[in-house]
């Protein structure tokens, strides 16, 4: 395999043995856009994204979805049977564009727990900072109301995955008003009607294909 876990931060600080073998037991999958990649108890993968975006989305009793976060390269999914045994409910990653993962078995990845310290620690830091994440997300549905959260997305998105472009910064419009309304639990219309007004008062500009904000917008202050 060429592509080596050294360039994933978790897995920084193994010793080069126990990263090789790790690695000699893990194999590429190539994702193609809107597939679904299932992590769950059942599938006992941890999924590390070389290449690629992916949206993680919950799923209730009634099919309704979340979306819980968007993953950039160097990003991974499936740590949650390392700490629990009780089985949970589906979770699916679906990639918003073509996708390449490094899968690793999770009994590979327990033994490297049992054996270093330092992975320990960056595995609990991870799930730690994944647990902080979901709490602000979850004040700021109790104590912001819709607009705030949508541009609170849109600029963590675009600090993230934008890049300058003259007087702007923008980004490649890769989510729609639909993964919008997901992430911020509201309605697909609120969601359109917040992007056009935020249009209208030429704060953010966008097509079909990008997105961007003037580096001179309040947004970015």
């Amino acid at each position: 395999m060429s592509i080596s876990l050294k360039s994933f931060d978790i897995f920084q600080g193994i010793e080069d043995e126990k990263l090789y073998e790790i690695q000699s037991r893990s194999r590429l999958r190539l994702i193609r856009r809107t597939e679904v990649l299932r992590y769950a108890f059942d599938d006992q993968h941890a999924y590390f994204l070389v290449s690629g975006l992916l949206k993680t989305v919950a799923m209730n009793k009634n099919g309704e979805q979340l979306v819980k976060e968007f993953l950039s390269p160097g990003s991974f999914i499936g740590e949650l049977p390392l700490i629990e045994t009780q089985e949970r409910e589906e979770s699916i990653a679906i990639a918003i564009e073509p996708s390449t993962v490094i899968a690793i078995h999770l009994t590979f990845i327990r033994q490297a727990l049992l054996d270093s310290e330092k992975f320990r620690i960056r595995i609990k830091r991870h799930i730690a900072e994944k647990m902080y994440a979901l709490e602000d997300r979850l004040l700021d549905v109790i104590y912001k109301n819709a607009e705030e959260r949508v541009i609170d997305l849109l600029v963590q998105l675009l600090k993230r995955f934008g890049q300058p472009s003259g007087a702007c910064l923008r980004m490649t419009k890769f989510i729609t008003d639909t993964d919008i309304c997901q992430y911020v639990a509201t309605s697909r219309q609120t969601v359109s009607q917040i992007m056009n007004d935020l249009r209208q008062k030429g704060m953010v500009s966008y097509t079909s294909t990008h997105l961007e904000v003037p580096l001179s917008s309040p947004l970015l202050l």
